[in-house]
């Protein structure tokens, strides 16, 4: 399975990542600690084979040393998981502005004379973002999202309000006071949903450059290397302190791997808002996000 991978992402580093996250988490994390432990037992079987033992010595604080390096290299991928986690967190909260404004929408069409025309619009802009723009913020595919002109609302050169939902809007005739505040504050509105939208699409797009992942995978096999070249042997129970190392690294990593594409993997953003409280009218096509 990992060869297939490999093979099949031109060790392409952030390809591998994000066919590793769209994998089950669990087969994900065991083709990752295969894939490093296999490393290390390769790197204790060369350093046996290619290195004489009896031209270097290991004193008892190289496995302290050892440690030491193994708890920094540790700290470093927990703070880029913590990062990553964080990115989910602007994702969701993307996500939840985009939902409040179009229930705020859905709440005032209901005072105006076209409301059903301004809903029916509120429910093709909900199946445009889950069926049409979700697939492609998984796979990558983001440039194909922001010129859809059937979504976009504010024009981000000219801050003119354009699309579908003004157009609707255009034709509603309030009558009082109380219609017409309601009416002339529907721009801002459009506004900020604009603004919510775009921020979902460029969290969308947010992961570690491919220098960032090829720096990772150098630094895991460095740390891997001096993990097996500075362990005192001293017969088979001195492979657990590399086999510990290795596990923990690998675990970081998949933890890594699986919070990188905010809408991709296991703990993926969730679309449920969209179909939550006001906006339940519509009908979800993944069955999972139906209560």
């Amino acid at each position: 399975m990992s060869h297939f991978i490999l093979s099949s992402c031109t060790l392409d580093p952030l390809k591998i990542v994000r066919t590793l996250g769209s994998l089950p988490f669990v087969e994900m994390v065991l083709i990752v600690t295969t894939i490093v432990v296999l490393f290390s037992l390769f790197l204790i079987v060369a350093n046996h084979l290619l290195i004489e033992k009896n031209k270097y010595t290991t004193s008892k604080e190289s496995s302290l040393a050892n440690d030491i390096n193994s708890g920094i290299v540790g700290l470093i991928l927990a703070f880029i998981v913590v990062s990553m986690y964080e990115t989910h967190q602007v994702a969701e909260n993307s996500i939840l502005k985009e939902t409040s404004v179009l229930a705020t929408i859905f709440n005032i069409s209901q005072l105006l004379d076209n409301a059903d025309q301004i809903q029916s619009a509120v429910k093709r802009y909900i199946e445009i973002v889950v069926q049409e723009e979700w697939p492609l913020m998984c796979s990558g595919d983001i440039d194909k999202i922001w010129n859809n002109p059937n979504v976009i609302i504010v024009d981000p050169h000219t801050k003119r309000v354009v699309g579908p939902f003004y157009k609707i809007f255009e034709q509603s005739h309030p009558q009082g006071i109380v219609q017409e505040s309601f009416y002339y504050s529907v721009p801002r509105l459009l506004e900020k949903l604009t603004d919510a939208r775009r921020e979902r699409i460029e969290v969308a797009n947010f992961h570690l450059p491919i220098q960032f992942w090829s720096v990772i995978i150098l630094m895991t096999m460095i740390l891997l290397w001096f993990v097996v070249y500075m362990n005192p042997w001293n017969g088979g129970h001195s492979l657990i302190p590399v086999m510990v190392v290795a596990i923990v690294i690998s675990l970081c990593l998949a933890l890594l791997i699986s919070l990188h594409y905010p809408f991709l993997g296991p703990f993926a953003v969730s679309a449920e808002p969209y179909y939550s409280g006001v906006l339940n009218f519509s009908q979800s096509p993944d069955p999972k996000l139906k209560k």
